[in-house]
């Protein structure tokens, strides 16, 4: 059975290369573009791994992982970012998300962090 992983991120770019990606290498990657919609699905519980964005025009990345570390502690949370920075990553750290990547992210690298993720 393949791996079920969510995307959050505002980027439709970013959103849909991630996307096929990841679908490449055989795991099923879901996400809209309706951020809210996306956190919703998260809290089902039903994905391997949900990579978050930081900052997103509707809500503040480092909340939803802090959301999704206390109702839904089991998943594995990913932190893709360009505003990763020694404070966020230490938030991030502290609410028990192990897993970040700072954007721009190389294609080896981005399948390197998901497969640590998901090893975890």
């Amino acid at each position: 059975m393949s791996k079920k992983i969510l995307v959050i991120d505002d980027e439709p770019e970013f959103r849909s290369t991630l996307k096929d990606v990841l679908e490449s290498k055989g795991y099923e990657v879901e996400g809209s573009p309706y951020l809210a919609t996306s956190v919703g699905w998260g809290l089902s519980g039903d994905y391997d791994l949900i990579t978050i964005d930081l900052k997103m025009p509707e809500m503040n990345g480092i909340d939803v992982a802090r959301l999704y570390s206390s109702m839904i502690p089991d998943t594995n949370l990913l932190v893709i970012s360009g505003y990763l920075d020694k404070d966020s990553v230490e938030s991030l750290e502290d609410m028990g998300v192990r897993h970040t990547l700072a954007k721009p992210v190389g294609i080896s690298d981005l399948l390197k962090a998901v497969g640590d993720a998901l090893d975890s």
